[in-house]
């Protein structure tokens, strides 16, 4: 009997352990996938300042820049899905969203928008300077 609760235990103590280990992990894919976003999303901004994406179709990829951010979001680990830096993140990123749902979309306010939401971001990462984007 004693034996059992002891193996038990140790179970218990290595699942806990393996979660532990497991949280970094989970953060360190989750902030690749953020960063890979927020890149998109800086350069699609980038074009756009430069005019070679413009109309409906600097629209379309900033609609789809933006989406990316939000699905690199929701990949970081509960934990770290919390606290003002991610609360600004998602007030941010969800104006940039309504702005471009809009019935008229005002391509300059979408892109305002874009780019408050863009240096919301590096917070999520745990970097402390926002990106250049508004």
């Amino acid at each position: 009997m004693e034996m059992r609760s002891i193996r038990a235990a140790l179970a218990v103590g290595l699942m806990a352990y393996g979660q532990a280990l497991a949280q970094p992990a989970a953060l360190a894919e989750g902030a690749k996938a953020l960063r890979q976003a927020e890149t998109e999303l800086r350069e699609t901004l980038r074009r756009m300042d430069e005019g070679s994406l413009d109309g409906s179709l600097a629209m379309s990829r900033l609609r789809q820049a933006l989406n990316e951010v939000e699905r690199a979001m929701l990949q970081m680990p509960a934990g770290s899905r919390q606290g003002t830096p991610w609360e600004t993140a998602v007030k941010e990123v969800s104006e940039a969203m309504q702005a471009l749902r809009a019935e008229q979309v005002d391509p300059d306010a979408a892109r305002g928008a874009a780019g408050e939401a863009l240096t919301t971001l590096p917070a999520l990462r745990g970097e402390e300077t926002g990106s250049q984007g508004g």
